[in-house]
């Protein structure tokens, strides 16, 4: 039978068919191509933006932190530091949450960046907790200081009373002598030395307080020279002064110690 002898109608229905056959071919292909293209954004919905997700927290908990110790080294309120102390524990807290979350759900070399990723994340956070230790013992010093200076201002002053009341006696029965210049001396000693101090608690690096040191230590030993024409209550003055003075120099070591290690670690939280 040839093409020619089909009815017309026939070749009508058989055309149809063959063209429904292609549309349900096309319809089946396009099927479950979007049937796999929506299981693939399903796996990036839940897989690659949760993991998206977890790196950006990360990264805002990060820069939370460092805000805050940046913070806590301007601040000179030791109550301030130690609650800034408490919110950078928080932030590194849960970075090392999110890049956890974000390890479970890595693979490949994307895994290898995040495990680097938490290692460097903990020797951030060890880091800062040290950095906010040193900055916390620096601010004690000073408080200690502080109080130390107070004292030492009132016993200088009781001092210098002394010493002048002991020249108005020696004036009053004539006895302007060697006693009488040991006391202006002394004064005089006493007061160089209250200024060498004070000049120390100015100073802002250990190293720059050596050559006042030896000063202090010169100046006492002109100080000594004196203590025999002196009454027993002065003698006993000046030691105080002098004992006090050292305790206050010694604590401003100790404090400027303290802001060396700040700084250093400091800078090892920056590198890391």
């Amino acid at each position: 039978m040839s093409l020619g002898n089909i009815k017309v109608g026939t070749k009508l229905i058989a055309g149809f068919l063959i063209i429904a056959v292609l549309v349900l071919c096309v319809g089946g292909i396009g099927y479950f191509t979007l049937k796999s293209t929506g299981q693939t954004a399903n796996n990036i919905l839940e897989i690659d933006v949760e993991g998206a997700d977890a790196s950006m927290e990360s990264t805002i908990q990060i820069i939370s932190g460092r805000d805050a110790l940046a913070e806590a080294m301007l601040s000179d309120d030791i109550d301030e530091v130690r609650s800034i102390a408490g919110e950078v524990k928080e932030f590194a807290d849960e970075t090392m949450v999110h890049l956890q979350e974000l390890d479970e759900v890595a693979t490949g070399e994307i895994k290898t960046l995040v495990v680097q990723a938490k290692d460097l994340a903990a020797k951030y956070r060890d880091q800062a907790n040290e950095l906010l230790g040193h900055q916390e013992s620096y601010l004690v010093s000073l408080a200690e200081q502080e109080d130390i200076m107070e004292d030492f201002d009132s016993l200088a002053d009781n001092v210098r009373e002394d010493l002048a009341d002991y020249e108005v006696k020696l004036t009053a029965n004539a006895a302007i002598d060697e006693r009488i210049d040991a006391a202006m001396e002394s004064k005089a000693g006493m007061l160089y030395l209250k200024g060498i101090a004070e000049e120390y608690m100015g100073v802002r690096k250990l190293e720059d307080t050596k050559s006042l040191r030896r000063e202090w230590n010169t100046g006492v030993e002109e100080l000594d020279d004196f203590k025999g024409q002196l009454p027993g209550a002065v003698v006993t003055a000046l030691g105080n002064f002098v004992d006090q003075a050292v305790q206050l120099m010694d604590k401003h070591d100790e404090a400027l110690d303290n802001l060396a290690e700040t700084y250093e670690h400091m800078e090892l939280v920056d590198g890391t």
